[in-house]
């Protein structure tokens, strides 16, 4: 990981309306009192390797028919695992069962690779409900938001050297 320049509070929550259609929706707000316990914000690079590293959260399927409970098919398939093996599990049966999802991928993947992400080292306390039943692994990243944007990167055939994330990371003052 290459750790490039601080960011601030007000540009990271500017880059988070960008991304997500000028929406501030619950995670906007999560997203504000995360940025309070966080110390540091910086741009980094990661290689693909890093990327593929990166821990995903609890993900509701894009409003999907199939109703969904804490200890069921979520949080087996796809809560605490790293992005490499929630890619494996994308395939046809996937693309029919939770087509919406599906859709806001391949989107993503059309578009180019100047998105934002951002991530967490750490477990997120702020965003318990995405990660509730996990283990605080301190050193290991976690994504905070651009779920699809993520996947995306990670199907994409076409790699690039560095990708660019928001990294929020805990300091002692």
């Amino acid at each position: 990981m290459i750790v490039g320049k601080k960011i601030n509070d007000d540009e990271i929550l500017k880059l988070y309306e960008m991304e997500n259609n000028g929406i501030k929706d619950v995670d906007y707000n999560i997203l504000k009192k995360h940025l309070k316990k966080r110390k540091a914000k910086y741009y980094v690079e990661l290689t693909f390797s890093e990327v593929l590293k990166i821990i995903m959260p609890h993900h509701q399927f894009c409003n999907s028919k199939l109703k969904l409970t804490f200890k069921g098919f979520i949080w087996k398939h796809f809560g605490g695992l790293t992005l490499k093996k929630v890619i494996q599990k994308f395939d046809d049966k996937y693309k029919n069962n939770y087509p919406i999802c599906w859709e806001k991928v391949e989107v993503q993947s059309n578009l180019q690779n100047n998105t934002t992400i951002f991530l967490s080292k750490g477990k997120p306390s702020t965003f318990d409900l995405n990660y509730f039943p996990f283990h605080n692994k301190k050193n290991e990243l976690y994504l905070l938001d651009g779920f699809h944007r993520l996947v995306s990167i990670g199907m994409k055939k076409t790699r690039i050297k560095k990708y660019k994330f928001i990294l929020m990371d805990y300091q002692s003052k």
